[in-house]
């Protein structure tokens, strides 16, 4: 049988060890074993518990039920592996949201990411529920009568959530600074808020600008703060001449690097290339981790665009 640490078994599922630990000592699952130092190690079959316990978490159950309905129907399964039962962990906290949005019913969606969020990391939730929740609403929005009104309501939603955890981080934040801010022309800020989320939640100190910043406007804005990044947005913009030749001059007058990212990054890529601007994709989540990883290699200044 394989054994994990704790710090495993969290990253295996997202719960912080804090939350183990409390689930252990209140309700008794999961039930470690100990080393002669006094480390808990947890086997495969405990780990499936703790995954099945998040399932019925995100299905509307208490965890004092939801251990409750596992050691009832508790079965011998000791050659379980935990990453067979971590596809499904996000499913029901999916459906719970859908289901709410059918009603436009805000407590239920607080209710669903609030749960969410006492159990996983900030950017984790935002991969794993809110952003594909966001794009099915996106592919289904022509399907149904009220298909614009539950995106705009589900993203005034996020756009809300993202805001209020900005202003709950920003305090504790000493990482170095990012300036964020979207393209001209460009007003779809989602993926930018996505991204600043995710890099806050790294230590990073995000300024952000929002939609359709001019940017001839950046380096002003550079001058005063000295930021380490300067992350800008792309997505349903195109790369005009006008703006080719801006960007050209914005890397020219930065002291590091230039990053693109978002659809505009992998429709241009070749093309930013010869600007100067390194494309990043428009995950906002890989991005953020390429971002991170050329910055420890080479201690550079970063510049991003996201979608």
């Amino acid at each position: 049988m394989e054994y994990f640490s704790i710090g495993k078994v969290s990253d295996l599922t997202g719960i912080a060890p804090v939350t183990l630990r409390a689930w252990e000592r209140r309700y008794g699952l999961p039930r470690p074993q100990r080393t002669a130092s006094g480390h808990r190690l947890y086997s495969s079959a405990e780990v499936a518990l703790i995954l099945r316990a998040q399932a019925l978490l995100a299905n509307g159950y208490s965890i004092s039920r939801a251990v409750a309905q596992i050691r009832r129907s508790e079965e011998p399964n000791s050659e379980v592996h935990p990453a067979q039962a971590l596809p499904d962990r996000w499913e029901g906290y999916r459906l719970r949201l859908f289901n709410a949005l059918d009603r436009f019913d805000t407590p239920a969606m607080e209710a669903s990411y609030s749960e969410a969020l006492s159990l996983f990391p900030v950017d984790k939730v935002i991969d794993e529920v809110m952003l594909p929740v966001l794009e099915q609403l996106g592919e289904e929005w022509q399907q149904r009568d009220d298909g614009i009104a539950r995106e705009h309501f589900f993203s005034a939603f996020l756009r809300n959530k993202i805001g209020t955890r900005f202003s709950h981080e920003i305090s504790r934040v000493q990482g170095p600074a990012m300036v964020l801010a979207c393209l001209p022309g460009e007003n779809h800020e989602m993926g930018l808020m996505l991204f600043g989320l995710t890099a806050t939640a790294r230590n990073h100190r995000v300024l952000y600008f929002g939609a359709d910043l001019p940017l001839e406007q950046i380096m002003p804005v550079c001058h005063k703060v000295s930021p380490q990044a300067v992350v800008l947005s792309g997505s349903s913009v195109a790369l005009s001449e006008t703006m080719a030749a801006q960007l050209r001059e914005l890397t020219c007058q930065f002291s590091g690097p230039v990053y693109l990212g978002g659809e505009l990054s992998e429709l241009e890529a070749e093309r930013l290339q010869g600007l100067g601007v390194i494309p990043v994709g428009k995950h906002f989540r890989h991005a953020v981790d390429a971002i991170i990883r050329k910055r420890s290699g080479h201690g550079d200044a970063l510049v991003a665009a996201i979608r």
